[in-house]
Order: C-alpha cells, then sequence, then structure tokens
C-alpha cells in the first residue's frame, strides 16, 4: 500500500474512534434530557426504515407481499424469527409462481 492509503487508513481509524469515545462519554449528560431520550428512543425504527425502505422498493411486488406478510406476522405472533421467516417464504413463494 502507498504512503497516502496508510494516513487515510489511520484516519479513519482515528475518527472512527474518538466518534465512539464521544458517544460513550458524552451519552451520559444527554440521558437527562427529555427531548433528547424521545429521539434517542425513535431512533431504532428511523434506522430501520432508512435501511429497509430503499431496498423494499428495489425488490417488486414480491418485496411488497413479503413485507406486508412480516409486519402481520409480527404483529399477530410478536416473534421476530417467525416473521422474518414468514417473509422469506413468501418472497420465495412469490418468485416460484412468477409475481
Amino acid at each position: 500500500m502507498r504512503e497516502q492509503d496508510w494516513i487515510l487508513l489511520a484516519s479513519l481509524a482515528l475518527m472512527s474512534i474518538s466518534l465512539r469515545l464521544v458517544g460513550l462519554y458524552g451519552g451520559k449528560y444527554l440521558e437527562h434530557k427529555q427531548v433528547v431520550q424521545s429521539m434517542l428512543n425513535a431512533l431504532p425504527g428511523a434506522v430501520l426504515m432508512a435501511l429497509v425502505v430503499p431496498d423494499l422498493l428495489g425488490r417488486g411486488v414480491p418485496g411488497a407481499v413479503a413485507a406486508v406478510v412480516t409486519i402481520a406476522l409480527m404483529k399477530v405472533t410478536k416473534n421476530t424469527a417467525a416473521s422474518m421467516l414468514g417473509g422469506i417464504v413468501v418472497t420465495g413463494l412469490c418468485r416460484a409462481v412468477g409475481i
């Protein structure tokens, strides 16, 4: 590797470590504020939507049907593994049928 590659790698590692440390030590001071706490409570859903929705839009009809089935199974069973498995099975069935 070239010298500039090593410099880039070291700077990215330093940035990553510093962000983790700021989150680790700075998070102690943010917990007491109600606004920040409500944003942190909403963050997992927002991250999930940011990861899932773009991929779902690219999957077409099988992806949409699988998403609906997965959400319905999650509401009914409250079991993440079962709902994910149901979505996978529905996607496979849709593709096997030719949808």
